[in-house]
């Protein structure tokens, strides 16, 4: 296979994750919005935890086999392979022990979950991540796509 053929190969792959990212993403929506309908506005924090916990056994599985470091680096170490997974596009914006940051510049749900998922379900999931990696370590975003900013941050901070 020629590099040129490796290429279009690895690009029809990106899109072909990209558009079963954002049909998961669709249904994650309309099943969250018909919970809401249902039970209330209270409703939508309870399946974001929901939807957190069920990423909790695998992210404790990429944990032990990648012997990633109990500090902010493992963290942002464990989201960028979630993420990667799951088609989301950025980088490690800073890493160290005490402090990392993930800058994400494209996400399969940024047009399809509103501000308001967003800023449920993804910081759910961040607390999970902290929960997975070791006690003292906080998380927070700074951004986000869907609210339209131009990268959604995360932040991932060890207390001392």
């Amino acid at each position: 296979m020629s590099e040129d053929d490796l290429r279009r190969e690895i690009e029809t792959l990106r899109k072909r994750l990209d558009s079963e990212a954002r049909m998961r993403g669709t249904v994650i929506r309309a099943l969250t919005e018909a919970f809401v309908r249902a039970y209330g506005p209270g409703a939508l924090a309870v399946a974001a935890r929901a939807h957190a916990e069920m990423s909790r056994p695998l992210l404790e599985r990429l944990m032990a086999k990648n012997a990633l470091p109990r500090d902010a680096r493992g963290a942002v170490q464990l989201l960028t392979m979630l993420h990667t997974m799951g088609g989301v596009e950025g980088e490690v914006a800073d890493s160290t022990p005490m402090r990392a940051t993930r800058r994400e510049r494209k996400c399969p749900f940024q047009d399809v979950w509103t501000a308001d998922m967003c800023r449920q379900f993804s910081p759910a999931i961040m607390e999970v991540i902290c929960r997975v990696v070791g006690p003292g370590l906080t998380t927070f975003h700074t951004s986000y796509l869907s609210a339209g900013d131009p990268t959604c941050d995360i932040v991932f901070e060890m207390q001392e």
